[in-house]
């Protein structure tokens, strides 16, 4: 599962998705979901 911050910049934010061959990376404050991206 990819996980960013919601302080990392999209290209950041796909190049993890990417990287994990996912469609889509949850949004985290502290550990905790605050969001999805697809």
């Amino acid at each position: 599962v990819a996980t960013v911050s919601p302080t990392d910049s999209v290209l950041t934010a796909t190049k993890k998705m990417l990287e994990l061959h996912a469609s889509s990376a949850i949004v985290t404050v502290g550990n905790k979901p605050q969001g999805i991206l697809t």
